[in-house]
């Protein structure tokens, strides 16, 4: 039996639909085979990636090496290019070292790399990536940034906080020149590791870099949960809210083993998991007093509009809500204020 013996027995409407279907896929065929040569006969190649890698651990004996982590991956873009690829761990990472290429990621692909890989500190200290800075790209952080946009960076917000930055200013300085004053006239030691007491001439050396960075963590905080610390004679609870903070910070951008080797998390290499345990403990508590402060002033109805902080702002938002994206009002607001 032939091939025209067989249509025969195919009825007609089948015959018409197998004819369709048939040019349809060599239609479709043609354009496809069309486009890809027009296009390119095939997707570029993935960047390369760079040499030195070993068995399991990839590049993280070259990265935590004596040398400086941007030394080393500026000889390795001297080597593959602007374009490569590293292992950390079990996990790939995409190395840019050109400008023109950052631009394009950054702005014509920015969804693609919008994403951020879970850490071990993003799920401990960052409320399980819930804070701004730490949640993956989606719904909740477009909220959150819309929101932090809006309501915390804007010039309407900034104009109506200018006089918190003018104040911290103003404070540091009355802080620093009565320092001044009291370590002259007792002739005693710096109760600051920021000071210390010129006796020759009367005057006082001061540790610029970490007043200023007193400043700006101050002027941060007062926007965010109306708070501050001291700058130079603090008393306990400001020395030990500064130490917390400064935990805080150092332990979000800490790389740990895990992070590259996930099945190793057990052993808990160098204790910087228990450490980011106990740091984030003592930081909810904080945060939570702070936040019970701010629901108290909002239902006595003390909290001004030219006084309102970004606490305040998130409470009027949104309010006792029970599911913001899978998380609690009180969960969204700590983790977005931190």
């Amino acid at each position: 039996m032939d091939l025209a013996d067989v249509l025969t027995t195919i009825p007609l409407p089948a015959t018409i639909v197998l004819a369709l279907a048939s040019l349809a896929f060599l239609c479709f065929f043609v354009i496809t085979t069309t486009k890809s040569n027009k296009d390119g006969a095939s997707p570029p190649p993935p960047p390369p990636q760079a040499s030195g890698s070993w068995p399991i651990i990839g590049h993280l004996h070259l990265l935590g090496g004596p040398r400086p982590p941007h030394r080393v991956l500026g000889q390795m873009a001297d080597q593959h290019g602007p374009i490569f690829t590293i292992r950390m761990g079990v996990h790939p990472a995409l190395v840019v070292s050109s400008w023109e290429i950052a631009k394009e990621c950054l702005t014509t692909h920015d969804r693609i790399f919008a994403d951020r890989p879970a850490t071990l500190a993003m799920d401990i200290l960052g409320y399980h990536r819930s804070m701004f800075g730490f949640s993956p790209y989606g719904s909740f952080w477009r909220e959150t940034r819309k929101m932090a946009t809006l309501e915390l960076l804007s010039s309407h917000r900034l104009d109506l906080l200018q006089h918190v930055r003018e104040k911290e200013v103003q404070t540091a300085t009355k802080e620093l020149y009565a320092y001044w004053q009291a370590a002259n006239k007792e002739q005693g030691q710096s109760h600051s590791e920021n000071l210390k007491l010129e006796g020759r001439n009367g005057g006082v050396s001061v540790e610029m870099s970490s007043w200023f960075g007193e400043i700006s963590l101050n002027v941060i905080l007062r926007m965010i949960a109306g708070k501050s610390v001291g700058y130079l004679t603090g008393g306990a609870d400001s020395v030990k809210l500064s130490k917390l903070l400064k935990e805080f910070f150092e332990l979000t951008g800490r790389f740990v083993v895990a992070d590259g080797l996930p099945y190793l998390r057990w052993l808990d290499v160098g204790g910087f998991e228990k450490a980011m345990r106990k740091t984030a403990g003592e930081m909810d508590v904080v945060v939570e007093g702070w936040l019970r402060e701010h629901k108290a002033k909002r239902d006595s109805g003390e909290a001004a509009e030219t006084e309102k902080d970004f606490m305040d702002v998130i409470l009027d938002a949104v309010g006792d809500r029970q599911d913001i994206d899978g998380r609690d009002s009180a969960t969204f607001n700590k983790a977005t204020s931190l």
